[in-house]
C-alpha cells in the first residue's frame, strides 16, 4: 500500500464546518485564478464477465470500503426501476448516493446522481456542489475478446468548486484517478472468491 494510500484510508475527523465552508464564507485566502477542469480516460479487459464488474461500479454503498479517498457512502434515494420511452420492461435504474471524500483531516460530503443500465453503463452525474462544479464519472462494460473477461471504458470530467481546494488536492488527485480502475478491479477479485 503506497503512503499516499494510507492517507486516504484515514478516517477524517468530524467538525461542525468544514474547510471548504471556511474558505467560501467570505475569506479571501483562496486567491482569484481560473480553475481549471480535469479528464481522465481509460479502456482495460479485465478477467471478469461484464455482469460481475456491473454488481462492483453499481454497489456505491460499498464505496467506502475501496475507493480511493471515498470514506463515506450511502444511498439516500432510490433505486428506481425505469421503463423505456417504448413501454417495453425496464430499461435502467436511477438512484441517489451520498458520496464523501476525504484528504487528511477534511472531507466534504455531495450527491451524486446515478443512471445504470444493467451490464451496459453507469453515469453519475454531480453538480453545484461545496465539492465540485461538475463531477461526471462514466463506465461502459462489454464482453473481451476471450470468455470471462470485460472491456471496461472508464471516463471522469471534473471541475472543483474552490481554487485552493484544488490545488491542494492537485498533489494527489491525479494518482488517485487513475488508480481508481484498479481500485475496481481489485475490489472484483475480492469479491469473486
Amino acid at each position: 500500500m503506497s503512503d499516499a494510500s494510507r492517507v486516504f484510508r484515514r478516517r477524517p475527523k468530524i467538525c461542525k464546518k468544514s474547510f471548504l465552508t471556511l474558505i467560501n464564507k467570505g475569506n479571501n485566502f483562496a486567491g482569484g485564478g481560473n480553475e481549471s477542469r480535469t479528464t481522465h480516460r481509460e479502456k482495460r479487459v479485465v478477467p471478469f464477465t461484464p455482469e460481475h464488474v456491473y454488481s462492483v461500479v453499481g454497489d456505491v454503498k460499498k464505496y467506502e470500503e475501496f475507493v480511493p479517498w471515498c470514506v463515506g457512502s450511502k444511498i439516500v434515494r432510490g433505486p428506481v426501476k425505469v421503463g423505456s420511452n417504448n413501454g417495453s420492461p425496464m430499461n435502467h435504474v436511477k438512484l441517489e448516493a451520498e458520496l464523501a471524500i476525504g484528504f487528511n483531516l477534511m472531507s466534504e460530503k455531495y450527491i451524486s446522481h446515478v443512471a445504470m443500465y444493467p451490464n451496459k453503463s453507469i453515469r453519475a452525474i454531480s453538480r453545484d456542489t461545496s465539492v465540485f462544479d461538475k463531477l461526471l464519472t462514466e463506465w461502459k462494460f462489454k464482453p473481451g475478446e476471450k470468455p470471462d473477461t470485460c472491456e471496461i471504458q472508464f471516463f471522469i470530467d471534473f471541475k472543483f468548486s474552490n481554487p485552493l481546494y484544488e490545488r491542494v488536492s492537485a498533489i494527489f488527485f491525479d494518482e488517485v484517478v487513475k488508480e481508481m480502475v484498479g481500485a475496481f478491479e481489485k475490489r472484483c477479485a475480492y469479491t469473486q472468491k
